[in-house]
This record gives structure tokens, sequence and C-alpha cells, in this order.
């Protein structure tokens, strides 16, 4: 093995040294004149770049990101599979059951162990989503899309931190597959997601403390005409908290009456 040459320079994959930036163009551009990369990648060095950078920062490898990363929309996205690679690459523990057309995903922070974080998605839910049965991967592989919504969305709750802003799988950010009204969502393009993982950890956390369905309450707040607006959310929750119903003092019997400061004894009838 040949020993470097005492003037060599090491480049750390994530320095921003001028030096260290220009290699990863260069590795970019060697990338990309692949065949074998998909298709958003192909002669698109830039494209190349930024998904070794998510990859990076997700502590994956380049080939690795290349494969399961996509930017739709100027968004990342990675697969559900990669998602929960990453995941229990974290220390936490994911499990996922399937039984016919339902799957449970949990979720277990290494920090937090005795808390779990629960996910189903089945038929019924997907229906009531507007995505069973539509043309595509829901009507050819259904089994395959409840699982990776189940994955997404618990690593959404429970693990939002190690995803470093990649949060959702590429099919959760196509207009097919959104039901009606996710446009309506306040705010830019690149701050919907932030503001709607903001939203569900707001509902997460109101579940946590005070009971309920966080299902049935973010319908209740989109029936309402709720968007991902965290402030109002918070009030509209806020207004949701049960309120302890005040016990009755009893009355004791007042003998005097006061007039203008004065103390004046009642009047005895029997007098």
């Amino acid at each position: 093995m040949s020993e470097p040459t005492p003037n060599a320079l090491v480049v750390r994959e994530d320095s921003m040294a001028p030096a260290a930036v220009q290699a990863r163009i260069a590795y970019a551009k060697s990338l990309a004149a692949s065949s074998l990369l998909p298709d958003a990648y192909r002669e698109r060095p830039a494209n190349v770049l930024l998904a070794i950078e998510y990859g990076q920062a997700l502590g994956i490898k380049p080939i690795a990101a290349l494969n399961g990363i996509n930017v739709i929309k100027g968004k990342p996205t990675m697969s559900a599979d990669l998602m929960a690679s990453v995941v229990r690459k974290a220390g936490h523990k994911l499990r996922i059951r399937q039984e016919g057309m339902s799957v449970h995903a949990q979720l277990v922070r290494a920090d937090d162990p005795d808390f779990t974080y629960e996910v189903v998605w089945d038929e019924a839910r997907a229906r009531r989503a507007q995505l069973w049965g539509q043309r595509g991967p829901w009507s050819l592989y259904p089994e395959q899309m409840l699982r990776s919504r189940a994955i997404t969305e618990v690593c959404r709750q429970g693990a939002s931190d190690c995803l470093y802003g990649v949060i959702y799988a590429p099919e959760e950010m196509t207009t097919e597959e959104h039901g009606p009204g996710v446009d309506d969502y306040l705010g830019p393009d690149d701050t919907v997601a932030q503001l709607r993982q903001e939203c569900e950890d707001l509902v997460h956390r109101f579940v946590r403390k005070f009971g309920g369905d966080p299902e049935q309450i973010a319908q209740e707040w989109m029936d309402q005409g709720g968007t991902a607006n965290p402030p109002a959310l918070t009030a509209w929750l806020t207004a949701r908290i049960p309120q302890p119903q005040p016990q009755p003092q009893p009355q004791e019997p007042v003998d005097d009456e006061v007039v203008e400061g004065e103390i004046i004894e009642e009047e005895n009838t029997n007098d």
C-alpha cells in the first residue's frame, strides 16, 4: 500500500474548504456521466452533488443517496426503506407488522424507551385520503403503499430530528397522491413540509397530554377549513383543553346588611 506524500491534501467529505468543494464537484461530474444513474441525476452533476450532500447529512454513502433520494419540486424525498434504515441507524427501534390490508408501524426512541409511537394504515384510511384505487402504485401494489405510508408517518412523528428535513417519500409529494385541499396549505412551497410537520407534532403532543384520536382531531381541523398554520392550530387546540368544573361554594347565612359602609343589624321581626 502506497503512503501519502508529505504534502498530500487530506479532504474531509463534509468540509467546505474550496479544495474539498471542488473535489466533490469533480466527483459529481464523474458520476453524472454514468448511464446507470436514475434519470433525475443522469448528465446533471448539480443534482448529483445535492443528493450527495443530503446523504452526507443523513450519514449514508453517495451511492445509497443517489438511489434512495429524489428531489421533487425542489424538496428532497427518500424511499420508505431508506428512511427506516436511517432511523434504525440512529439507534431507534422500528417495528412493522402487516396483517392483510392493515399495516402497524411502531417506533421507540433510544432516548425515550417508555413511549411508543404507533401508526396504522389500512384500506379504510387510504380511502379517506382518496388514495385507494388510484391509477399507478396504489392499484398495482396496495400492500406496499400502505407499508410505505405507515413507515414514513411514524418516522416523522418519532424521529424527525434524524431525517434532517427529508421527511417524505416520493409518492407523498406528487400531485396525484394528494387528496383535495393539500394545495391550500399556507406558506411558500419550501416551507410547507415544515409547517405540516409542526402541525402533526402539535396534535400528537396534545393527544399525549389530554388524550384523543390524532387522526380524528386532524380531520376535524381540516373539516373546519384548517390549514398548515401552527399558531392557528395551537389556538384551536387550546380551546379544546378540558376545563375543570368549579366546585360550588356553600353559602353561609348573613345576619348583617352593609349599607354605605355601615353595618346595620337586621330588625328582629319578632319584636
